[in-house]
């Protein structure tokens, strides 16, 4: 399900898709739930990759999409 979105969008589309609370999310992955917060707020903080990969197993998807759109998204960021 996870879509060519952002980190936030992507995690706020998979939560949603899958029913899951945030506080739910963060028990399975074993982190704050205020960590998990700054990964949907406005700001949309990325996760380090270490944890970044506890939400993919969490929540049962690859880390796939979100690495490529990282990368996608770095380019951009260079080429401005």
């Amino acid at each position: 399900m996870l879509r060519m979105m952002g980190f936030k969008e992507n995690l706020k589309s998979e939560l949603a898709y899958q029913g899951i609370l945030v506080k739910e999310l963060a028990d399975l992955a074993g982190i704050s739930k205020h960590t998990l917060d700054n990964y949907l707020n406005v700001r949309g903080n990325i996760p380090s990759a270490d944890v970044a990969v506890k939400i993919a197993q969490a929540l049962g998807v690859s880390m796939v999409a979100s690495i490529v759109q990282l990368y996608r998204n770095q380019r951009k960021n260079r080429e401005k």
